[in-house]
């Protein structure tokens, strides 16, 4: 939304305008289908790129296809992220003080420095889930919160935590598994 040559902002919605653009470097109708892609979903402030290359193989207008098909697929993973609820996240004995807000951040130290309560969206917080510790899944023992550098850097404003570490808590209690199972001796 941008406001219009020559008014204040006060006037109300008629005051602020769209503005939209698009730049397709020699892909004549890439622009337009990404553009497409944009006002189909709904989506507002936001820069969307698609970058392609020739593979050695002339794909021809199917292409386009493609590039509409990649910018949807962006947008919705933008726009489908769970934003947090009322629910406060909880953390177990082994994870509190110990956790990853993103899977390349360092360990937060909101065991330490904790500055705001961690609040996890109503699917998170459903039947068997609730109370559960949000990076592993263990029964929660203490409230989970954001450190001080958490808060400057407003994750605490990117969704739920628990569905953002979903897959990232998955993945390392597959290898925390194969690190304590027994080693067969043959």
């Amino acid at each position: 939304m941008q406001l219009k040559a020559g008014r204040t902002g006060l006037g109300g919605p008629s005051d602020f305008g769209t503005a939209h653009g698009v730049e397709d470097d020699g892909e004549k109708w890439g622009g337009d289908r990404v553009m497409r892609a944009i006002r189909d979903l709904g989506a507002s402030d936001v820069l969307v790129v698609v970058s392609r290359w020739y593979g050695g193989e002339l794909l021809g207008p199917v292409r386009f296809d493609h590039i509409e098909n990649a910018a949807k697929a962006a947008l919705k993973h933008h726009m489908d992220k769970e934003m947090p609820g009322i629910a406060v996240g909880r953390l177990c004995e082994k994870c509190d003080g110990h956790w990853y807000v993103e899977a390349d951040s360092p360990l937060c130290d909101s065991y330490v420095r904790p500055a705001e309560i961690v609040r996890i969206c109503d699917e998170c917080n459903f039947g068997a889930y609730g109370g559960k510790c949000i990076i592993c899944g263990y029964p929660g023992v203490s409230d989970a919160y954001y450190c001080t550098e958490c808060v400057l850097m407003e994750r605490d404003r990117d969704g739920c935590p628990k569905a953002a570490n979903l897959g990232q808590s998955r993945l390392d209690a597959i290898f925390q598994k194969k690190r304590q199972a027994p080693a067969y001796v043959t």
